[in-house]
Order: C-alpha cells, then structure tokens, then sequence
C-alpha cells in the first residue's frame, strides 16, 4: 500500500469518526511523512486547517508515550487559544513498521466542565438549626436529596459525554436512574430535567416509554 492510498482510507476514517463524534470534536489525520495535516474536520476547536505543519517534537513526544497497540488515549491537552481537550492518538505504521500516519482525536470538554459545576452547585448545601429540635427531620430529608443527587452524578459520568446529548443516551440514562430508586426522592424530577435539559413533560414522555418497553419485554 502506498502512502496515499493509505492517507485515502484514513481520512475515510476520519470523515466517520468525526459525523459520530459531533462539531465539539476535531478529527485529524497527520501525514508523519510530511510532518503535517492531512485532512481534518471541525478545525474551529483548535483554529488548524489542511497542511498545518507540525513540530516534529511533537510527533516524537506522542510516539514515545503510545501504548502496546500504538495508542495514547485521553490524555489532557490544550488548544492555542486555552481551550481544554481530550486527546486521543492512533498511530499507523509502514510496511517497515515505522510511523507513517497518525489519527487524532480533540475533544472540546468545556461543556461537561461547565456540565459538572453546574451538578456541584446544586449539591451544595448550607446546614440548618432548628430550635424546636426539627433539626434531625431536616438534615434527613437534605441527606437523602443530597445522595439522590451524587447518585445522578455518578450516573452521568460514567457515561459517554456524546451520548447524553442524544435521546438514546437520555434514556439510558433514566433507565440507569429508575433502577436506582432516583425518581421516589422528592424534587428527582425537576433536577433531572436540569441535567438533561429536558422539560418536565419530556422527561415524562420518556419514562412512560421506558415503562412501554418493560412490558413489551414481559
């Protein structure tokens, strides 16, 4: 295979990866022959476009650190301009085993940055003293919230961040959510509609779908 017949079929790749990914992920192809870009998409996230030299250091520094199966996988960069990005690199060798093409893939994480203080802002709570000795009702009451709350948390990070923006992800998510109990806590919905975005009606249209599709499978 020649060099450009396998940059062909990589930017093929690319092109893919990049309609799965969305417009807050930039995918790149370098061509390590050219020390440059071969083809990239979503080019805003870093401000690069086609034949963007690259400094051979920085093709050293990322070959030296890929794993067994010529991978470096989410590491933390920063674009030009500051933004915060996910970094992912695939490297594709030679007939002679050398590096001759590189697939990269920068995510935008400001949004599930922004995404995550929003959560920790609405899990902070200040203490309460109550006199009549209510104190205890309260604190169980906020203590149980509070969890609720860790709980959807912890839901949402362990999934995809792409995969929240769809409503497949939004429904899995739920589905994660009612097995948990999350939905018999006072206040579950309005805050899950906050992290999802949703409104309360559309939140209850999935959940009503959820529960459809539970009896279909009984």
């Amino acid at each position: 295979m020649t060099q450009e017949e396998r940059l062909d079929m990589l930017k093929r790749v690319a092109c893919g990866l990049a309609k799965v990914m969305g417009n807050d992920t930039e995918v790149v192809l370098h061509d390590l022959t050219r020390g440059e870009v071969a083809y990239i998409a979503n080019g805003h996230v870093t401000g690069r476009a086609v034949g963007y030299k690259i400094n051979p250091s920085v093709y050293k520094a990322v070959i030296k650190r890929i794993d067994a199966d010529d991978h470096l996988i989410g590491y933390g960069s920063q674009s030009s301009s500051g933004k915060n990005l996910r970094a992912s690199h695939f490297v594709f060798r030679d007939e002679a085993g050398e590096p001759c093409a590189m697939l990269c893939i920068n995510e935008d994480t400001s949004k599930y940055e922004e995404m995550l203080r929003f959560l920790q802002s609405k899990i902070q709570l200040r203490p309460i003293a109550d006199e009549d000795g209510g104190a205890d009702e309260v604190f169980d009451e906020n203590y149980i919230q509070r969890m609720t709350q860790q709980a959807i948390i912890d839901s949402v990070e362990r999934m995809k961040p792409t995969d929240i923006n769809t409503k497949e992800g939004k429904m899995e998510l739920l589905r994660r959510l009612r097995i948990k109990g999350v939905f018999n806590v006072k206040d579950a919905v309005p805050y899950v509609c906050s992290v999802l975005s949703v409104s309360q009606a559309t939140l209850y249209n999935y959940l009503r779908d959820l529960r459809n599709e539970e009896s279909d499978t009984e």
